[in-house]
């Protein structure tokens, strides 16, 4: 893709983009028991039976509740305490399978389950490694762009992929853009929040001559020879919307009326 067209998707994605993470890092504040209550301490709950300056209305308590956090935790732990068991009535593949997904299966699938409650949805991305071996992670869900056909299939037209990396050299942050399709993926960098200065990322991968397995220099471009976008998405629900969503209000009142019981007790 050419920096011109990469830098329109960009800014086309980017109000998603924002929305989306918004959506999830307000779970994460909740699941972190960061609640609203907290806002004024920073995330931190206080206790504070002199925070206002008032003679008769002095106490300003803010203690928040973590009933989003046992609950995700308690789903995640319901669901991906034991992993699943799978079998293709082939011993030999089975045991394969096993050796792939690791000895970690279960941890991973319990933080898919975490992040699906928290996002909507969870992504897992996989990939062949130099020794050719089969390997998988979790993407964090913030840093997934999904871009699908308008048709009824809704077909994985494309992804995006965006994060902050840290550049030894000079000290400084900047965002890596990965851009993915069926065949290959193409990777851009940039500092500047309007991308004016996106540019490929020339020495992102090492490339290899096929024939001779030796080095023939670096590239912004990888031919991934999976033959489809190697990320899977695992929504929580249809309309994949975050847990928090269906009870945050009713947590806001608790620590409301919790709070101020706990204010008039100290005010009195």
């Amino acid at each position: 893709m050419e920096i011109k067209t990469m830098k329109q998707l960009l800014k086309n994605t980017d109000g998603r983009r924002i929305k989306f993470a918004n959506q999830f890092d307000k779970s994460l504040h909740y699941y972190f028991n960061k609640n609203d209550i907290t806002n004024r301490n920073n995330g931190e709950s206080k206790l504070n039976e002199a925070g206002k300056d008032e003679p008769l209305r002095r106490a300003d308590n803010r203690v928040s509740s973590n009933f989003h956090q046992l609950l995700v935790d308690q789903e995640a732990g319901y669901v991906a305490t034991v992993p699943p068991t799978i079998d293709v009535e082939n011993d030999t593949l089975n045991d394969k399978i096993k050796d792939a997904l690791g000895d970690n299966f279960n941890l991973r699938l319990n933080q898919m389950v975490v992040d699906a409650a928290n996002a909507g949805v969870a992504w897992l991305h996989y990939w062949i490694d130099e020794s050719g071996q089969f390997r998988y992670g979790i993407v964090p869900p913030d840093q997934v762009v999904p871009i699908y056909s308008s048709d009824l299939d809704r077909k994985l037209l494309a992804l995006r992929r965006s994060y902050k990396q840290l550049n030894p050299d000079t000290g400084k942050y900047f965002k890596v853009h990965e851009y993915w399709t069926d065949k290959d993926v193409t990777v851009f960098k940039s500092e500047m929040a309007d991308y004016s200065d996106l540019s490929l990322y020339g020495d992102r991968f090492t490339l290899y001559d096929v024939t001779s397995g030796d080095e023939t220099g670096t590239g912004a471009v990888l031919e991934h020879q999976l033959g489809r976008i190697p990320f899977i998405a695992f929504p929580k629900n249809k309309y994949q919307r975050p847990d928090l969503l269906k009870y945050k209000g009713l947590i806001d009142v608790y620590d409301n009326v919790y709070n101020g019981f706990v204010n008039d007790v100290d005010d009195i």
